[in-house]
């Protein structure tokens, strides 16, 4: 791999001497006082199979259960997450993704506890306070992002979406489609004037507007093995006949839970599942005087396997100890966060 991401997690107590480091033994490559969800970016690294050391701080005050991964850089669309405890030495976490084209694409942002800033190669691009979706135009190729915490002193739970692209051709072409729709309409309209319950029947549905609603954004899969546990989604309703009404929202979903299910914004977390498995996910909006709209989406969860040659983990580390890390993970509640 000519680049990669690494992802470290722990679990137990956290004070800032609970913290734990990793060395690729024949690399020398390191990264030291890990501790809750973080993210770094790493250079080359041959293939091949490599031993870990892994140590937890002599000052600890308690065991400590921990997860590594390496993961090669993913292509959007992708969701990272991840969790800053205030007693981090880490400021930021550093992210990668191939984009696949030239257009504009969508960044949906998740955020608890305290604010954030999002740099796209270098550059701020938005400061997350709350939940929140971005546009931007990305160029085809790798980019870099890195998120900031604003405040040090708190904690941060993180999570970004991206997807896209829309060019420029696909919004043209949209464009003429319907155009194409619209003179057809005219063309039989104008043809058979004699059918005058054709335009009385358009008159009644014009007296009772319906809401059109849509699921902003869609979460394809979740990888529960990068840390994918949750998906944030907003619903969007709009009026057919241009107004603003008060529109309520009830959502549903085939497995995992709501943190609410009346929000126009949700969290949706994935149940504990041993398979691969879809799971749709529904939202209906309703408001006095319209017709209910109702939309969906599904998701994709892949579960933490049982064995996989990566990510190596190590399930207990005693106090001061070095584990050499073979290919067998810890059991999946081991690296599950708890609500």
């Amino acid at each position: 791999m000519d680049e990669y991401l690494f992802y470290a997690q722990s679990q137990g107590a956290a004070t800032a001497d609970d913290t734990f480091d990793v060395t690729i033994d024949e690399t020398g490559d390191s990264w030291w006082s890990l501790q809750g969800q973080q993210w770094l970016r790493g250079m080359a690294l041959d293939a091949g199979d490599y031993i870990l050391l892994v140590e937890a701080y002599p000052d600890a005050t308690g065991p400590i259960t921990y997860t590594v991964n390496f993961y090669s850089i993913p292509a959007v669309p992708v969701t990272f997450s991840g969790l800053r405890l205030a007693t981090s030495s880490y400021d930021s976490a550093e992210l990668s993704a191939d984009f696949p084209a030239d257009g504009n694409y969508t960044f949906t942002f998740g955020v608890q506890g305290a604010s954030y800033e999002f740099l796209l190669d270098s550059e701020s691009l938005t400061i997350v306070e709350a939940p929140k979706s971005v546009s931007a135009e990305v160029s085809e190729g790798r980019h870099e992002f890195d998120v900031v915490s604003q405040e040090p002193e708190q904690q941060t739970s993180w999570s970004v979406t991206i997807q896209g692209p829309v060019s420029m051709s696909q919004t043209t072409s949209a464009t003429e489609t319907t155009s194409v729709t619209e003179t057809t309409s005219v063309s039989e309209t104008t043809t058979v004037t004699e059918t005058t319950s054709m335009t009385q029947t358009t008159s009644v549905t014009e007296t009772e507007p319906q809401l059109v609603v849509s699921i902003e954004p869609s979460c394809p899969t979740l990888n529960e093995s990068a840390g994918q546990f949750n998906c944030i989604l907003a619903a969007q309703a709009t009026a057919s006949d241009g107004g603003s009404p008060d529109v309520s929202y009830e959502w549903s979903s085939t497995g995992g839970s709501f943190n609410s299910t009346s929000g126009q914004w949700v969290n949706w977390t994935a149940p504990e599942i041993n398979e691969a498995e879809n799971f749709t996910l529904s939202v209906v909006a309703s408001a006095s005087g319209y017709s209910d709209g109702v939309a969906s989406t599904a998701i994709a969860v892949q579960p933490i396997p049982e064995f996989e040659a990566l990510p190596m983990s190590c399930l207990f580390l005693a106090l001061g100890a070095a584990c050499l890390i073979g290919r067998r993970r810890p059991p999946k509640a081991a690296s599950r966060p708890i609500d």
